[in-house]
């Protein structure tokens, strides 16, 4: 769980982490409680959705405002070509 505090963790390396977890448990032949690891992975990515879900959402301009900025910065590529 502590991993999911870490603001660079994505949900592969949330998965390769669980997956080396329990390679690990199983080469070391420990008690491993499979009910408790489900409920883990499930907390964890809960946790991370929710994070992900906090982050601000910004705005993806409409094909228009792209084509316009676009044509804005061909604009100036070439003044500065001129110059």
């Amino acid at each position: 769980m502590l991993a999911t505090e870490e603001d660079w963790l994505t949900e592969d390396d949330l998965y390769d982490l669980n997956f080396a977890f329990v390679y690990a448990a199983g080469s070391m032949h420990l008690d491993f409680n499979y009910e408790t690891f489900d409920l883990t992975v499930a907390t964890q990515y809960e946790t991370l959705e929710q994070e992900a879900s906090e982050q601000p959402q910004f705005d993806t301009p409409s094909e228009e405002e792209a084509e316009a900025a676009d044509a804005e910065q061909q604009r100036k590529e070439a003044l500065s070509e001129r110059d």
